[in-house]
């Protein structure tokens, strides 16, 4: 039985206010990604940020099985520096 005329609306009401609901939260939790700051930093900025994080890490999990004893590390050490002082730069220039 299908029920009456009153019921099947009643439900139909209640399923369209839970998907606005649904929709309106959705749409509030969007505006509040939104409103988060980026710390300041541009768009250039946090790409290139990112693609030295992307670079450290790299680094990081590159094979270290070099015949080359300590040099390796070292090289390995200074470029992580490197990299370091290039994000310690892009942080501190985006503050200002």
């Amino acid at each position: 039985m299908r029920g009456t005329f009153d019921d099947r609306l009643s439900a139909f009401e209640e399923r369209l206010a839970a998907i606005e609901d649904r929709l309106a939260r959705e749409d509030e939790e969007r505006q509040r990604e939104l409103a988060i700051p980026t710390e300041g930093l541009s768009v250039e900025s946090e790409a290139k940020l990112d693609r030295l994080e992307v670079r450290v890490i790299q680094l990081e999990t590159s094979p270290r099985n070099c015949d080359c004893d300590s040099i390796g590390q070292r090289s390995l050490v200074e470029r992580i520096r490197s990299l370091e002082r290039q994000v310690s730069r892009l942080r501190s220039s985006s503050i200002r």
